[in-house]
């Protein structure tokens, strides 16, 4: 029985191992997300990161010469823009969900590729800016059209930052993923 299995496994052309791969990775990566976010550890970290992002924003409301701040509350931050509360980030806002399945393409198509010690990093990085500016653009929103917030938060923001996803993967699976494996 075990033995019919493992061929099952060698019959799989790379597309199917992917997306088999996919999902188990990306399941595994949720459930330790799960576990975590129910952890001490997983609320500070959560924590910081929420400010992390606040932070970042406010820097970037400085460059266009917006007046913000932030506050730091228990599980996150609450953001104000030219002395008006704004949006509130909390741990949902910390970008882990895009993250995890950013890690969960990459490493679904290749454990062994030398590049993944640096795309990794940069692409987790390149995550969290998105983010800071997705955070800025629905301060902005919430401030100058708040009836435009909902649609923007829950559906246009969150597929720009998807497709940015998107993008990083076609960046890994076209220049770091040997072509052969991938037409077998």
């Amino acid at each position: 029985m075990a033995f019919n299995v493992v061929n099952r496994f060698k019959s799989l052309d790379f597309w199917q191992l992917f997306l088999l791969k996919l999902v188990v990775i990306y399941l595994v990566l949720h459930l330790i997300q799960l576990y975590f976010n129910e952890s001490a550890l997983g609320a500070e970290v959560n924590a910081f990161i929420s400010n992390f992002i606040a932070k970042g924003t406010v820097n970037l409301m400085e460059v266009f010469s917006i007046a913000s701040h932030y506050l730091q509350t228990g599980h996150g931050a609450q953001l104000y823009v030219d002395g008006s509360q704004s949006v509130y980030i909390d741990h949902s806002c910390n970008a882990f969900n895009i993250q995890k399945a950013f890690l969960a393409l990459v490493l679904a198509t290749s454990f062994n590729n030398k590049h993944l010690l640096w795309y990794i990093p940069v692409g987790v990085l390149s995550i969290f800016l998105v983010n800071i500016v997705r955070v800025w653009a629905l301060a902005l929103v919430y401030k100058y059209a708040p009836n435009m917030l909902d649609i923007n938060h829950k559906y246009i923001f969150t597929i720009v930052v998807y497709a940015w996803i998107f993008v990083l993967f076609l960046i890994w699976v076209n220049k770091f993923v040997e072509a052969k494996r991938m037409s077998a």
